[in-house]
């Protein structure tokens, strides 16, 4: 009856331990972190393991999505978001110029279309507007 006490506080002891390594290792593993390695922690160091997986950023991928699909989907995303970017600055008009004489505004589209048909040359001028001087059509392959 006497080590009654002692071994009853250690099995307690022992089952609140397992409690918090199952808690900390699932709640790391909804955060998208190891099950195995937080579980351990978490036996060993209970409320510290808990303190640190609260604190974790939740780095989990969506259900159902597959680490390939997501990374598929984000290039698209991205290349989406370089084509659109294109896109804008080709619509973008800047004023055209040639032999002093100021022709007006137009696309780059436009303006590859009318070099195409001879109306403009490569010695013709447009107006940058981030430096507020009138450079060269050549120099519109860097735009």
């Amino acid at each position: 009856m006497e080590y009654f006490v002692p071994i009853s506080f250690f099995v307690l002891f022992l089952a609140l331990c397992l409690a918090f390594a199952f808690f900390t290792g699932s709640q790391a593993k909804k955060k998208g972190y190891s099950y195995d390695g937080f579980s351990i922690f978490g036996f060993f160091f209970p409320l510290i393991a808990l303190i640190v997986v609260m604190c974790l950023p939740d780095r989990s991928v969506p259900e159902g999505v597959a680490d390939v699909e997501l990374l598929r989907y984000r290039r698209d995303q991205e290349a989406k978001a370089a084509e659109l970017a294109i896109e804008k600055a080709k619509r973008r008009k800047v004023n055209v110029a040639r032999a002093g004489q100021e022709l007006g505004a137009f696309s780059i589209r436009e303006i590859v279309s009318m070099i195409n048909a001879g109306n403009l040359d490569l010695d013709d001028y447009w107006l940058d507007p981030e430096r507020n001087a009138w450079e060269p059509l050549r120099s519109l392959e860097r735009v």
